[in-house]
């Protein structure tokens, strides 16, 4: 390993990242005796933190934020959500986490508005019209409120699924390639909400990407996955040099 993941490893071997919003602990997924998603991975974000997954399809990127999000179990290793062990804990962890899935799972027949309104209120969120009306301005999807979301562009789509991730003040932050699909001006915007949130040092975010620009956009660390093992881990600059 390179010096930096193995400090990281050792970090979070000793406690020392026991207050992160994430901490994993020599996670390793694998299927069946042959296909190893993730191997032995050790990593600790803290709040304020927004930390880059960059890898090829396949590498383990989707697979770490779908533990995250207690979707897939773990095969080995330790997983801690915003305090709360998984999968012990992962009510707890999963009512302060937004979720934006790889794919848009948006529901056809309902509106901008109504796919707001419905994660609103599955959230608890206690101004639900609030909250819709702040989403819509935030990412700029005001002319499209009352457009069903089978008819919007794929940019689009990856623009509502982010709001819905984003509803409730989550305290951690899972967003799977949120901006394919989108042109450049809409990818800035993006960024531009998503600097604004780290802004406020109350949320972690955790972004998977296949793009450098958007982690030396939004990343204050990033991480490089190849075949399910960190290979590399540190800013920017520090891994373009």
């Amino acid at each position: 390993f390179e010096p930096d993941v193995a400090a990281e490893a050792a970090r979070v071997a000793s406690g020392h990242a026991a207050g992160d919003a994430v901490v994993l602990h020599k996670l390793h997924k694998q299927y069946g005796r042959e296909k190893v998603a993730l191997h032995e991975l050790s990593l600790g974000i803290a709040k304020g933190e927004c930390f880059g997954y960059l890898g090829i399809n396949g590498a383990g990127k989707s697979t770490t934020l779908q533990i995250l999000h207690g979707a897939l179990a773990p095969s080995s290793g330790a997983v801690a959500v915003n305090g709360h062990a998984l999968p012990a804990g992962l009510r707890q962890a999963r009512a302060a986490t937004g979720y934006c899935p790889q794919f848009d799972a948006l529901h056809d027949l309902l509106t901008v508005e109504e796919e707001l309104e419905l994660y609103a209120r599955l959230k608890g969120v206690v101004n639900v019209a609030g909250a819709v009306e702040a989403k819509l301005a935030q990412f700029g999807l005001q002319p499209f409120r009352a457009k069903r979301t089978q008819g919007l562009s794929g940019g689009n789509k990856r623009k509502v699924s982010t709001a819905i991730a984003l509803l409730g003040d989550p305290a951690l932050l899972l967003l799977d390639e949120p901006s394919t699909g989108m042109d450049p001006a809409a990818r800035r915007a993006m960024w531009d909400v998503i600097v604004g949130v780290l802004s406020e040092k109350r949320c972690a975010v955790v972004l998977t990407t296949h793009s450098m620009e958007e982690c030396q956009a939004l990343c204050t660390r990033i991480g490089i996955l190849v075949s399910g093992q960190l290979k590399c881990l540190g800013s920017a600059q520090h891994l373009k040099h």
